[in-house]
């Protein structure tokens, strides 16, 4: 039964969607995910703790390679078909992005090593993950494969000449994927990564908490560029979410005193390795090896499958290096209690937030009259109040709805907890409509920085000026936006900048917002 649990877990992280809530494929994933170790905690606290020596590991091991084998076959299956139909596709899998598909071949696969197989279906199921990989064009799975594959491939008794080439060969394959592909995207994580260190040193011993990445990073990338204003980044800026470094990541969550305790459980987790060295044991570092490349470049651990593959290996690790380990009946019996009683307090507070996301998703599809929909979204705010995805939903239907104080105060709410391009944009059209002109420039001021490529914060800008009656600040900006480079062209730019030269031209009974 507990074995069923597990793989119920690793089935649900990889594959379940639904579009019964607004994110039809992280969350659901994450629900299966707290919903199977709410159920492993339930059993184990009822049934006890699993027995030191179980033989059903390699069943799970066996069942995490095939499910990630299917994935892989799903993302090949993806390109074959977006090449029948003459178009590009992009290969994703079962997630939402090339990086949730790339980590969970990287993360499963090398279980592999850990189960009693034949060579050739060793050489199948690696040359699949391997062509899903290339297909996808994830640089950061690609790299990890080449890390996998160097460290076994230098563990055989090949002769060193062998080992030379080989070397050489993944050298290689890794520079092209740095260097060659998607050469923009690298100038923009540079750009992240430059300013997330920004970000760090604002705090850098203790770290600012969970969350203080989509609160700040935006408001530091802004400030890069008010210093910076010609910078060669500019071209590349974003609209930016995470770090793209899960390194990154814990700095700014904890700071070095996190860092410092990351690298103290990835050693412990060496030591027990050496402690018990095994197949299994080696299968489970090379994993959480691939995650730690991958976490270099990318978000792995935004997917609960990755996390669930590091408390399984970190388990297979540690339990074989322990599991000689006595531990009282009493301490068992009081662990027990205590896991029944999180699992109790868990299962309240999963229930009510699905609950939430369940009437959130229901309201959005379906309530059309505008003040059941209000009053549907005010009844959530207690339950998802702490989401800026919601409370940014919910300022835009009071901004439709012309109820401006309310839309202010739920979008500096969300503000809290997100600085975004979006945002700033709803908060200075929300200030005009208010007659708060000061305000609404700084915060179109702010969306500018905060990516200086985009077009509407210059033309709302431009528009805002006019109203406000200073003519001469708008057509600077109408120049401005003349003279700016297209990343992208798009019907809303040519418009603006049409729009623009009539206002230069004193064509200004031509003059609309074109946008609204």
């Amino acid at each position: 039964m507990d074995y069923f649990i597990l793989l119920l877990i690793c089935w649900g992280s990889i594959f379940v969607n639904t579009s019964l809530f607004t994110d039809t494929q992280i969350f659901p994933k994450w629900l299966c995910f707290f919903a199977g170790i709410l159920l492993y905690g339930f059993y184990i606290g009822l049934k006890g703790f699993p027995k030191k020596k179980d033989s059903k590991i390699p069943i799970l091991l066996s069942t995490i390679v095939i499910l990630c084998t299917m994935q892989a076959l799903y993302g090949i299956g993806q390109s074959m078909h977006g090449a029948l139909m003459g178009t590009k596709s992009f290969i994703t899998g079962s997630f939402d992005n090339t990086a949730g598909f790339a980590s969970c071949i990287v993360a499963g696969v090398p279980f592999l090593l850990g189960i009693k197989t034949n060579k050739r279906v060793r050489i199948v199921v690696v040359s699949i993950a391997g062509i899903a990989l290339l297909l996808s064009s994830s640089r950061s799975g690609i790299i990890a494969g080449c890390v996998i594959l160097a460290l076994l491939f230098f563990r055989t008794r090949t002769a060193l000449k062998w080992k030379i080439a080989m070397s050489l060969l993944l050298l290689f394959v890794f520079i092209a994927s740095v260097t060659y592909f998607k050469t923009d995207s690298v100038k923009g994580r540079m750009l992240i990564w430059r300013c997330t260190l920004d970000l760090i040193n604002s705090d850098i011993w203790l770290g600012q908490g969970w969350g203080a990445f989509a609160a700040h990073y935006m408001d530091v990338q802004a400030n890069y560029f008010m210093r910076h204003p010609d910078s060669g980044y500019a071209f590349f800026a974003d609209n930016v979410t995470h770090p793209f470094n899960e390194i990154l990541s814990v700095l700014v969550v904890g700071g070095l005193f996190g860092f410092a305790v990351l690298l103290l459980y990835i050693f412990f987790l060496f030591y027990c390795y050496k402690k018990a060295p095994s197949d299994v044991g080696i299968a489970s570092l090379l994993s959480l090896v691939g995650i730690f490349v991958c976490s270099l470049f990318s978000y792995p651990f935004t997917y609960p499958f990755t996390w669930f593959i590091v408390l399984l290996s970190s388990w297979i690790l540690i339990h074989n290096a322990f599991h000689e380990l006595l531990i009282s009946s009493g301490m068992k019996l009081l662990m027990r209690a205590c896991i029944l009683l999180i699992v109790s307090f868990g299962t309240l507070g999963l229930c009510d937030r699905i609950k939430a996301e369940l009437s959130w998703k229901h309201t959005y599809e379906y309530v059309t009259n505008i003040d059941e929909r209000l009053s549907a979204y005010k009844s959530l705010i207690n339950r998802l109040g702490e989401n800026p995805f919601f409370l940014y939903n919910y300022a835009i239907e009071l901004y439709k709805a012309k109820h401006y104080n309310d839309c202010l105060l739920v979008a500096q709410r969300c503000r809290d907890y997100w600085a975004d391009y979006d945002l700033e944009l709803l908060l200075g059209n929300t200030c005009q409509e208010l007659n708060q002109l000061q305000e609404a420039e700084l915060h179109y001021q702010e969306a500018a920085r905060m990516c200086p490529i985009r077009f509407l914060p210059m033309y709302r800008l431009a528009l805002l000026y006019r109203k406000w009656g200073k003519m001469e600040k708008s057509d600077s900006i109408a120049r401005e936006i003349l003279h700016k480079p297209i990343k992208v062209l798009s019907p809303e730019i040519s418009a603006i900048k049409t729009e623009m030269q009539l206002q230069l031209d004193g064509n200004l009974d031509n003059f609309c917002d074109i946008l609204e």
